[in-house]
């Protein structure tokens, strides 16, 4: 079974994001939901979003476990999990 952080680039990469430079040695940088802000993946599978690392927040568990399902399932069936959860 691949790793967490493993598992978020997989996932991250499929919703588009791309990889982008990283001064961190810790974290692995990819483009965010906008412009501007990006996703930091750490090595124990932490997920973060902001416009830099030290400026990020943590990713709520809600939207983890939505970004894993997405990656693994088709797109029409993610829509209607995230209509069933009302977000």
């Amino acid at each position: 079974m691949p790793t967490l952080r493993k598992q978020y680039v997989a996932a991250l990469e499929a919703r588009g994001c791309k990889p982008c430079v990283s001064r961190s040695r810790k974290y692995l940088c990819y483009t965010g939901p906008q412009p501007g802000l990006f996703y930091f993946i750490g090595v124990s599978g932490s997920l973060r979003v902001g416009r830099c690392r030290t400026e990020s927040v943590p990713v709520s568990d809600r939207i983890k476990r939505l970004l894993l399902a997405e990656a693994d399932t088709p797109a029409e069936t993610v829509r209607d999990m995230v209509e069933a959860l009302d977000l």
